[in-house]
């Protein structure tokens, strides 16, 4: 094999195959041997380098990893971005996620991307038939948690209030609603429930109440049981005491 180094192309063989070492005992080689090319370090880690950029591509155009200066490094599929590091760990792309498809799944499964997960805080309010029109309250305190992961969110509550008004403040033609902190799934079955844990100023028949949230908004509807084994009454706005303060908690499915 022949060797020839000039300033026009570097350095050249003259087969398909060759070696270059680097250290006595060749603490690092450049090699292609016919079918592939390896990078070989043999003594201490292996540095790459750069004051900018350092990408990664195969298919000669298409990223697999590219690795920022001073900022996240991206890492592909087929030239799509599928996720970064950032400042708090592990970003994702709209759309993408966590994927779950090498489990089993049951008859029904739809989806196994894990692509949403978020903590907050809202602020919880009264509603009279989904709006606050006509309802107007003043509130002691409005206190609201939540935590989302892919479409399904707990949330819990606190609100007191020291006074009502407005035409439909107490009225039995609008129905009594709290709101949530995201709107509840629309879809044949999807269903979800509430706790009431504490209460006062909330007047229900026959001592209790039943709580589901609606499909077509971000609120919660009560339902009251009419006689035993019953639970087709829902509460109105009237029910609802000039002061008072709720407790509640729950879970529902999102859109």
């Amino acid at each position: 094999m022949a060797v020839t180094i000039n300033g026009t192309t570097g350095i050249e063989t003259n087969t398909d195959t060759g070696k270059i070492k680097v250290g006595i005992d060749d603490d690092l080689t450049i090699e292609h041997n016919g079918t592939d090319s390896v990078i070989d370090s043999n003594t201490g880690a292996l540095h790459v380098k750069s004051n900018s950029s350092i990408a990664m591509l195969v298919n000669n155009t298409e990223d697999a990893i590219v690795a920022n200066a001073n900022g996240e490094v991206k890492l592909y599929h087929d030239n799509t971005l599928q996720c970064s590091t950032s400042a708090n760990g592990l970003a994702f792309p709209s759309g993408k996620g966590i994927d779950f498809s090498a489990t089993s799944d049951a008859g029904g499964m739809t989806n196994e991307l894990l692509d949403d997960y978020e903590e907050g805080t809202y602020t919880p309010i009264v509603l009279a038939s989904g709006s606050s029109s006509g309802l107007t309250m003043t509130y002691s305190q409005q206190h609201g948690h939540y935590t989302k992961i892919g479409d399904l969110v707990h949330y819990c509550l606190e609100m007191d209030w020291t006074a009502k008004s407005g035409t439909n403040s107490n009225s039995g033609s609008y129905y009594l609603n709290i709101s949530l902190p995201f709107a509840a799934k629309t879809a044949a079955g999807v269903w979800g429930s509430s706790t009431i844990n504490w209460n006062t100023g909330l007047e229900f028949d026959n001592g209790g109440a039943y709580c589901h949230h609606n499909k077509d908004g971000a609120y919660m509807f009560f339902w009251s049981p009419l006689e035993s084994g019953r639970h087709d009454y829902y509460v109105r706005t009237s029910n609802l005491h000039s002061s008072g303060g709720i407790r509640m908690a729950g879970t529902f499915k999102t859109a």
